[in-house]
């Protein structure tokens, strides 16, 4: 399916640029071509919509289309539209009937979705090098249009059903003598009414469709939820939260429109750099590999992990995003194939810190450690961002790979259903945390199947589709772990917004759950996320402990133990260095720590004493 979807896209973008050349845009047009920012609000007359426009004022004619598979293609799209206008008058009739308003919405998707797949198409593609310019040209603006027609019909329905919803009218049939707003009389529950956050055995499975979030404290205990311990929502901060990734399917149904960030010193489509930082009509975000500002998403993984910090919450269908309060800055750094080079990563975070992102979240890595992102990543930090990155999935040590091995970076390893280590989770001294990463659910973009295609991965295409709409995704990977701390983090942001981003992350490590090694350990860092504990934790009650390092030195002509690392503390008192011999209990003092150390020489040890503590007891 995603193979057929980047084809398509393809085609797409080279009869754009046929077009182009015949027919150049009006001084002062948006260079995004096929962009329709969504909002509740009015949105400008962009291209796209203004397809439609024609296409109507037109009736849907379309001349000088004379060549075989073009006009089978035609055909093929008029036929779409046809039924999409039916769809359209069955939702005037369909009133608040939720199982018809759902089935007209699925309807829908999956008429769009399906065109790619079609024989018209297919044919239409083989020919597509040999056809006139325009007729490509006439059959993108047809196209276009259509698309255009979808959006506003699914908007159409989820607006009404939103407003059913608010209403109290929703009914599961016709057969409804009246109805009135069915007023609440008790406080909001906490726990989410998202049939997925309540479900289990989606795809079979023998626990919780949303184990991993509920792993971390976000549970269905009204009382002892994470979600308890934060005050209303209105009284939330909005937190920007950058994601670096392969954009973001915005028309998803389970993504809200006001959870997408909005660049305000920005004029939608008037074609100029409004607020002078480079980047033209960046109205929620950029695409860096195209290098403009359609960061649509046609892989699927930036989707996927967006849904995670911020699906819509509350509303009654899917999953249960974890932050009401994220505004998603959606940067897309990665191509359709889920594949980028260092320096779109780090223009992308440069552009967040920027822009306001409070969190940047880069699920996203491989062998190298650049520079560029290196003065990114530290760049964001002193510009008040925590910048939260997946520790990679190589099962390999983060020293030499980018960018979890940032010293700077917040590096996110992975945990299984059973609280352990993934294998795959890299590790090393630059993971600070873990978090759960097997099986997660989380949303699936339009015509993307994320998981095919990845080398040494046995996978059937399809497979981890979730649900009869199909609209949602489970896999795996330190990728959907990073996104969870994220959004973690923008909680904590989003009640005390005055928090530095070494206040966020001592909150995240020091009110871990400790799991493998006891203590830091270059596994899991600290230990396994638990929001719970962080939302009620005191930034300024922190202790760092960690050994980074153990070897032998001369000095003074003779050979000691020098151990490296970090003791500090808020209220530092001392330190002690204790060794113990490799499966013993039996911990003994060997060095004292008198004054904080980041980082550096934490003692020297005695070769005689290292080596006479670290024997194993005798039988």
């Amino acid at each position: 399916m995603r193979r057929v979807a980047v084809a398509l896209l393809a085609l797409l973008s080279v009869a754009a640029q046929a077009a182009r050349a015949q027919d150049a845009p009006e001084a002062g047009a948006s260079p995004a071509g096929d962009m329709q920012i969504p909002g509740p609000a009015p949105q400008p007359v962009t291209p796209e919509r203004m397809d439609l426009y024609e296409m109507e004022e037109a009736g849907w004619r379309l001349e000088g289309i004379r060549s075989a598979p073009a006009r089978k293609w035609l055909a093929r799209l008029e036929s779409a539209r046809r039924k999409l206008e039916q769809i359209r008058e069955a939702a005037q009739e369909a009133g608040c009937d939720l199982k018809r308003i759902e089935a007209l919405e699925a309807e829908a998707f999956d008429l769009i979705e399906g065109l790619s797949d079609t024989p018209e198409h297919k044919a239409y593609r083989k020919a597509f090098v040999d056809l006139p310019v325009d007729e490509i040209s006439g059959l993108e603006k047809y196209y276009r249009a259509l698309n255009a027609l979808y959006r506003m019909i699914a908007d159409e329905l989820d607006a009404r059903y939103r407003s059913c919803r608010r209403m109290g009218l929703l009914a599961r049939g016709k057969d409804v003598e009246w109805a009135e707003p069915n007023y609440c009389r008790d406080k909001q529950l906490a726990v989410p009414n998202d049939p997925y956050f309540r479900s289990k055995g989606s795809w079979d499975q023998d626990y919780d469709d949303q184990w991993a979030i509920k792993r971390v404290g976000f549970t269905e205990d009204e009382q002892g939820s994470a979600w308890a311990l934060l005050p209303d929502e209105d009284e939330l901060k909005p937190v920007v939260v950058a994601v670096v990734d392969s954009g973001l399917d915005w028309n998803h149904a389970d993504i809200a429109w006001e959870s997408i960030w909005r660049n305000e010193d920005e004029i939608p489509g008037n074609g100029k750099d409004d607020d002078g930082n480079g980047y033209v009509d960046d109205i929620i975000g950029w695409n860096f590999i195209d290098d403009d500002n359609v960061p649509f998403d046609y892989d699927g993984h930036g989707t996927f992990v967006t849904g995670i910090i911020a699906a819509a919450t509350n509303n009654g269908r899917g999953i249960a995003g974890l932050n009401p309060a994220a505004r998603i800055m959606v940067l897309k750094a990665l191509n359709a194939f889920g594949h980028s080079r260092a320096s779109f990563v780090a223009e992308a975070i440069f552009y967040a810190a920027n822009n306001g992102a409070r969190v940047i979240n880069v699920s996203v890595g491989g062998r190298g450690l650049t520079r560029v992102e290196q003065e990114a990543v530290r760049y964001a930090t002193s510009k008040g961002a925590i910048v939260v990155v997946a520790s990679g999935n190589e099962g390999i040590e983060t020293k030499d790979y980018g960018p979890a091995g940032i010293p700077e970076a917040f590096t996110v390893a992975t945990t299984d259903i059973d609280d352990r280590r993934a294998p795959f989770s890299n590790w090393g001294q630059a993971v600070d945390i873990a978090a759960p990463g097997v099986d997660v659910l989380s949303l699936r973009a339009r015509r993307t199947d994320l998981m095919l295609g990845i080398p040494g991965i046995d996978y059937e295409a399809g497979s981890a589709f979730v649900g009869e709409d199909r609209r949602y995704y489970r896999a795996s990977g330190s990728s959907f772990a990073a996104p969870i701390v994220s959004a973690v983090a923008s909680l904590l942001l989003a009640v005390h917004p005055e928090y530095t981003p070494t206040q966020v992350a001592r909150l995240l490590t020091q009110n871990a759950r400790d799991i493998e090694v006891p203590g830091w350990d270059q596994l899991t860092g600290y230990g396994l996320l638990d929001a719970r504990a962080a939302l009620r934790g005191d930034p300024d009650r922190w202790i760092e402990a960690r050994v980074e390092g153990v070897g032998a030195v001369r000095q003074d002509g003779k050979v000691y133990i020098e151990v490296r690392g970090t003791a500090d503390a808020g209220r530092f008192a001392g330190g002690r260095i204790e060794l113990a011999a490799p499966g013993s209990e039996d911990w003994k003092t060997v060095a004292q720590v008198e004054r904080p150390v980041r980082r550096g020489r934490l003692a020297l040890v005695a070769r005689g004493v290292a080596h006479h503590h670290a024997q194993p007891p005798l039988a």
